[in-house]
């Protein structure tokens, strides 16, 4: 998945493991890849947020909201195997 890193002003690519990773787990590669990034959170559509126990495998099967800092991103679901790009 690739996300826009509010300190760089840059697109970072993150691997996730579909069957191993969680929210938590993907939540906290983007804290240590960008030390500027001092909240993010995964909300559903419908403003309920995801747990961090959440299996990536389930957070990829719908459409979701990540906010980083107070920037919040619309992602749409992604067709299996392809690489996601967050604008």
């Amino acid at each position: 998945m690739s996300v826009p890193l509010p300190s760089r002003r840059e697109n970072c690519e993150f691997i996730l493991k579909p069957l191993s990773h969680t929210v938590k787990d993907f939540i906290q590669q983007l804290k240590d890849e960008d030390k500027g990034i001092e909240r993010a959170v995964i909300y559903n559509m419908e403003g309920t947020r995801i747990s961090q126990s959440t299996g990536v495998d389930v957070l990829l099967q719908s459409d979701f909201k990540l906010l980083i800092n107070d920037e919040t991103y619309p992602v749409n679901a992604p067709e299996q195997g392809n690489i996601y790009k967050i604008n």
